[in-house]
């Protein structure tokens, strides 16, 4: 088991959360960022010749455009829903992380490694197992048993695999990249009533969908 120690011992360290301005030590369940790390080529779950089949578009002439629209689309939709429609890598940094704290995004695959790190980026790994525990299926929580230093770091695979992206959520990119394309560059198109910048249809299709973590 990797013995990690906190600056000043534990007790001290502890002591300095209650000296805060609320007087109560806030710790946290959730990263305070995550990035992607990993350079595999995305697989969106909509592709081109979907795409065109849907608009439907029978020439080559858009492709750059519509490819961009399945891109900026499935961002869009990942940000509502707070899921990753398709496999990657991210990175989660916590600071002052709760015994228990949740991953982002998902669903998750395997949790590659999990990092403690002083302010002097010293980094000490973890072994799953005596160190850490990880809990749950499809989305899942990290259970820390050991002491950490000022920061934890998270690297972990999140996101649906190939062709296993729920329908609905495609069916939601669909939805939003037919809009944006068929109103593309028209003065007199109408308006589109939208929540959370998706139309309602789309929000319609997404909503048992999105994640709330707490």
């Amino acid at each position: 088991m990797a013995i990690v120690s906190y600056p000043g011992g534990q007790s001290e360290f502890v002591k300095r959360g209650f000296d805060s301005i609320t007087g109560v030590y806030n710790v946290n369940t959730m990263p305070t960022e995550t990035i992607v790390s990993g350079s595999d080529e995305p697989i969106y779950p909509l592709t081109l010749g979907q795409a065109k089949a849907m608009l439907p578009i029978n020439t080559s002439i858009h492709d750059d455009f519509i490819q961009l629209l399945i891109e900026a689309t499935t961002e869009q939709v990942e940000r509502y829903i707070s899921r990753d429609t398709y496999r990657r890598v991210r990175l989660s940094r916590y600071e002052r992380p709760a015994r228990v704290i949740s991953l982002p995004n998902g669903p998750h695959g395997n949790v590659l490694s999990v990092k403690t790190v002083t302010y002097d980026n010293i980094e000490t790994t973890l072994v799953a197992g005596s160190d850490y525990y990880v809990h749950g299926i499809e989305f899942k929580t990290i259970e820390i048993a050991t002491g950490v230093d000022q920061y934890l770091l998270v690297t972990y695979e999140s996101g649906y695999q190939a062709g296993n992206c729920p329908r609905a959520i495609v069916g939601g990119i669909m939805q939003e990249l037919s809009l944006q394309f068929k109103n593309r560059q028209d003065p007199n198109a109408g308006g589109v009533a939208v929540v959370n910048n998706l139309s309602l249809e789309a929000r319609n299709l997404l909503m048992p969908f999105v994640r709330y973590v707490l």
